[in-house]
């Protein structure tokens, strides 16, 4: 039986040409295969993660397994076989990284101007490699979003009754807090509701139902439904 081939955390960063943060990132993931007892990772598995999870990464480079690598002085002459990847086939501009993390230019015209973000080059395109660590510690939800982690909520949406009824400044509070860690404007829930891009309330003054209400209120579980959505489709008020 041949024996599966190891690649070490080095390894990685040789083949897939990214930073040592970048793999500290991916092997942060919970989807990431998990180590062997050796502390190292079964190569296949990762090559297997890499082309679903990371396909700017893909193919990568053919280094030897982890348990026979050639020494450090004959590394240049594999790479003169090996050409160096063209880089900027990689690199993406604002509409590359609205479609890789399924936002709107809009959002991520926000992100670029937010304190921390990569500066892009003089050709106004970025290294994915440099943007992901930010995106994974300053919008997790994005983040877990682009690994298929599953939905993270910066503030958890409170627990309550489904059938309580919110007015839209509750409305901005919960869903804001949830996709960006504050409320959203009561001027921008608004323009939200005027334009059809959130449910329309489920309660309006003088609909005879009960109890009445003296201003427009949606049920929580309306909100919580609406919420849910986003994190499977793409988010409008992401940024």
């Amino acid at each position: 039986m041949t024996k599966p081939r190891r690649i070490d955390h080095a390894g990685i960063c040789a083949k897939y040409d990214v930073t040592s943060r970048t793999v500290d990132a991916w092997t942060g993931l919970l989807n990431f295969p998990s180590r062997t007892a050796e502390g190292d990772w079964d190569a296949q598995q990762v090559d297997t993660w890499v082309r679903q999870n990371r396909p700017q990464s893909w193919p990568g480079r053919t280094p030897a397994p982890a348990a026979d690598l050639a020494p450090p002085a004959e590394e240049p002459e594999g790479r003169d076989v090996q050409p160096e990847p063209d880089a900027g086939l990689q690199r993406l501009g604002k509409d590359g990284l609205a479609r890789r993390f399924r936002m709107t230019e809009g959002g991520i015209a926000h992100w670029t101007m937010a304190e921390g973000f990569p500066a892009a080059d003089e050709d106004g395109l970025w290294d994915p490699e440099e943007v992901d660590p930010w995106v994974q510690e300053h919008r997790p939800q994005a983040w877990a979003e682009y690994t298929g982690a599953g939905p993270v909520w910066v503030i958890a949406p409170p627990d309550g009754d489904p059938d309580d009824l919110l007015d839209i400044s509750e409305y901005a509070e919960i869903m804001g807090n949830a996709t960006r860690g504050k409320p959203v404007a009561k001027t921008t829930m608004h323009s939200y509701k005027n334009r059809g891009q959130i449910p329309p309330p489920d309660r309006r003054p003088g609909d005879k139902k009960k109890p009445p209400v003296l201003k427009e209120m949606w049920f929580r579980k309306t909100i919580y439904t609406d919420l849910a959505k986003r994190r499977k489709g793409r988010r409008r008020d992401a940024g």
